[in-house]
């Protein structure tokens, strides 16, 4: 199989702008790693990055796409203005053509992408100029939308986990492709194994880590009162955190703060959800929905008043 990657804007249009970021950088950042998680599956080349190829088709510009069987174009959405980020990212979406029969590799690839911490905002459909031009030669194209550069908890995640993200987009298109892997190539950062448990006081604070232990035992012993052990995905594993007050129950209404950056599945969120409060608008059990633009489930043991 042979796998095409597009860079979009460029070529003096540096394309959305957000968080101190250009979208045309970062997206030529990223389709580097794409390729090289994509080379263990697939034939993969880096089509020009110096061409805005939507001013190449728009101008009359033609290409012929014959021996590729996928192309994957690389954006950042935009629209939103949150740069110091609430807590909450707006998330990853992915467009095709209405012509594209199929969505099954867009949406893996968009499943994979949320194990991020990310919001799916699913695959929709729409003749973007690019991949319309592409889907007239008779082959598959996506638009992937790399979060929002306009919302720093979406473009942290990008920025701070570049080779991982990539990683989960070559997962998705493995998925969706039913593609085998040849073993050429090192393993994609998602699938590592030799894991190492970081102590830590969140994530994201990378200065305060006490040490990396390949043996999750002494990563617990070493966990000292108010840190906690987090796998190589950053998710906590152990914790030693300051624990809520469950005398109180907490109820509709009431302003709370979440003690680790992982929401009711199991999701990592960024460290930033930890240092400010959230009204409390839905109560089920253990399960707590926090709102106040944050939207999003936590159990009760996880909160603090």
């Amino acid at each position: 199989m042979k796998i095409g990657i597009i860079c979009g804007h460029g070529e003096g249009d540096p394309g959305a702008l957000g968080c101190g970021y250009k979208e045309a950088d970062l997206v030529r950042q990223l389709a580097p790693y794409v390729k090289k998680c994509l080379d263990p599956y697939a034939e993969v080349v880096i089509l020009d990055t110096n061409r805005n190829w939507y001013k190449f088709f728009k101008n009359g510009g033609a290409f012929s796409f014959k021996g590729y069987d996928y192309i994957i174009e690389l954006h950042c959405n935009a629209g939103v203005n949150d740069p110091n980020g609430n807590g909450a990212t707006t998330g990853i979406e992915i467009w095709v053509t209405p012509r594209e029969k199929a969505i099954s590799v867009e949406q893996a690839i968009c499943k994979y992408l949320a194990t991020l911490g990310l919001k799916n905002r699913g695959v929709k459909r729409e003749n973007f100029l690019v991949i319309n031009r592409i889907k007239d030669q008779g082959i598959s194209a996506c638009l992937i939308e790399n979060g929002f550069i306009g919302d720093r908890d979406d473009v942290t995640i990008l920025v701070e986990n570049m080779e991982l993200w990539a990683s989960k987009i070559a997962a998705g298109v493995a998925e969706g492709f039913g593609l085998k892997g040849n073993g050429s190539a090192t393993t994609p950062p998602s699938q590592t194994t030799g894991e190492l448990y970081r102590v830590r006081k969140s994530w994201d604070d990378v200065t305060s880590q006490i040490g990396a232990y390949k043996s999750l035992d002494n990563a617990k012993r070493a966990c000292t009162s108010g840190y906690s052990v987090y796998n190589s995905n950053g998710l906590v594993v152990y914790s030693n955190a300051a624990k809520p007050n469950t005398s109180t129950s907490i109820v509709k209404g009431d302003r709370v703060t979440p003690i680790e950056p992982v929401d009711y599945y199991g999701t990592k969120l960024i460290s930033a959800v930890t240092t400010r409060k959230y009204t409390v608008i839905e109560v089920k059990g253990d399960r707590v929905v926090l709102g106040d633009g944050l939207n999003t489930a936590f159990k009760m043991s996880n909160l603090k008043k």
